[in-house]
């Protein structure tokens, strides 16, 4: 008998060994959730698929900006994209962001949403898609000028040698085109700087057809308007929702710690230290933290918390952002823009109302009444986002 017992025993270890060991094979094939370990996967992957905007012109008097994407293999049939606006005569690549991890069908899908809302776009070779973006990168270099924050060096490297030759791959002159969201008068500062008063062009987008430019204001009618200032969302701090969005995402989303967004904003002019961003970081978490309980229950099938739904017991910075972030993913919500327009809204949203604001009912919510209207009416978020008087989308 005992050595039948002893038997079974080996038996039920052996296969609880080998239980262990599927778990443990499962769970190393699955991606992780972080940027930054997508994009390590990434660098050990093939390129794939490329795209380009389709007309890339070299006439220096119109728009020289080009949208490039390039893609990388992830494990499981995944591909990772990045997605990079690049300014091939003056700034570089002036913005990015990471598409994925999904199927190459589901890339090429939104690759073509992308174009159809702008600049079309045509499939080309990885390395005439990095050749644009490395030659941007060159040029912009030599102005003083720096890649966006977002943009990742590690999806277009290593650097093709040679690089392809590409329209306005090695401009005659800096020609800056003024975007809407751009520091125009430290760029300009800049190139003054590095070429002279006369050694750049400059352009607004109207000048490019010929016309005189309509700004829609009668000339004697006052060039500054008034509006109600919306509550603050920080009553301590100096910042809007804009800002503590675009923090917040580069903290739990890009994993850039308080030290790194201190020095971009010491580069910007902006007098912001690594406590603050931890601050805010601390502050935004606790007017969050109802609603990524209110999250949670849903997800569990619970009751929401009583009172004003805070557990300051079970209060974690960071699990409250994971929270909310982790929640943007199945609606395919932006979390910069989500978090910008949550927290225009939250200073006057009803207590009892906390659960609509979730990222499940997000685009219901803003499509109707009252959270339509606060939106509309708050106007630092209008300016943010280059919203024209008449209304823009969203």
């Amino acid at each position: 008998m005992a050595k039948n017992e002893r038997a079974k025993r080996k038996q039920e270890e052996k296969r609880k060994r080998k239980r262990e060991e599927a778990k443990k094979a499962a769970k190393a094939r699955e991606l992780p959730t972080s940027p930054a370990a997508l994009v390590k996967l990434a660098e050990e992957g093939s390129f794939g698929p490329a795209w380009a905007t389709a007309e890339l012109g070299d006439d220096l008097q119109m728009p020289t900006l080009a949208t490039v994407i390039v893609t990388r293999k992830l494990p499981r049939g995944q591909w990772l994209a990045h997605v990079m606006l690049v300014d091939r005569t003056c700034l570089g690549v002036k913005d990015g962001y990471l598409l994925g991890p999904r199927s190459l069908a589901e890339i090429t899908d939104s690759v073509g949403e992308l174009g159809r809302r702008g600049d079309a776009l045509a499939r080309c070779e990885p390395e005439w898609a990095r050749s644009i973006v490395f030659h941007g990168l060159d040029f912009a270099a030599t102005l003083g000028f720096s890649p966006h924050a977002d943009f990742v060096p590690a999806m277009v490297l290593p650097r093709p040698d040679p690089l392809v030759d590409t329209p306005l791959g090695r401009p005659s002159r800096p020609v800056y085109w003024q975007g809407p969201r751009d520091d125009r008068d430290w760029i300009l500062a800049r190139l003054v700087d590095r070429v002279g008063r006369g050694g750049f062009d400059f352009f607004v987008e109207e000048q490019a057809t010929g016309e005189e430019w309509d700004d829609g204001w009668d000339d004697d009618e006052p060039l500054v308007i008034t509006a109600p200032r919306p509550p603050d969302v920080l009553p301590n701090a100096p910042v809007g929702p804009g800002l503590l969005a675009w923090t917040i995402v580069r903290r739990y989303v890009h994993e850039l710690s308080g030290e790194q967004q201190a020095a971009t904003f010491a580069e910007h002019g902006l007098p912001y230290d690594a406590d603050d961003v931890d601050d805010w970081c601390f502050d935004v978490a606790m007017l969050l933290q109802p609603l990524a309980d209110a999250i949670v229950a849903a997800r569990d099938g619970e009751a929401p918390a009583d009172g004003d739904g805070q557990r300051v017991d079970d209060f974690d910075v960071e699990g409250t952002f994971a929270t909310l972030l982790r929640a943007c993913i199945e609606p395919r919500i932006d979390p910069q823009a989500y978090l910008r327009d949550l927290l225009c809204l939250l200073p006057e949203w009803p207590p009892e109302r906390i659960g609509e604001l979730a990222p499940a009912r997000w685009r219901q919510t803003v499509a109707e009444e009252p959270a339509r209207g606060m939106l509309e009416r708050h106007v630092p978020r209008r300016v943010a986002i280059g919203e024209a008087e008449d209304g823009g989308e969203q």
